[in-house]
């Protein structure tokens, strides 16, 4: 059993060398136009969240923590709503990023 793993080894290993595996690009029409819009849409949805939470930290943190101080029996269920809020507003903020480069790119395409 040790021979043969050892030989399926050396034998994906030469493979990974050899000149025919050359990486070719991709061509104009290997994928439709739908699945162009999909990835571009997941990319720019994902590039939008970190600084949605970053907007969102910047304009709840006064709304939150007006006083300055939290109360230490409250601190925890503060804490959890304000992360709650940043998470839902920076998806919300990704998500509208992302609507309005598709409808820009569809007004584009045409």
């Amino acid at each position: 059993m040790k021979k043969l793993i050892a030989l399926l080894l050396i034998f994906s290993c030469l493979n990974l060398y050899s000149e025919e595996a050359v990486a070719e690009p991709y061509k104009a029409d290997e994928f439709s136009p739908v699945l162009h819009d999909i990835r571009r849409a997941s990319i720019i949805f994902c590039g939008a969240f970190p600084l949605g939470y970053m907007y969102s930290s910047i304009i709840m943190d006064p709304v939150f923590n007006s006083s300055g101080v939290y109360n230490d029996l409250d601190e925890i269920e503060k804490n959890n709503k304000e992360i709650e809020t940043k998470l839902i507003s920076s998806l919300i903020f990704s998500g509208l990023i992302m609507f309005i480069d598709f409808i820009i790119e569809k007004v584009f395409r045409r």
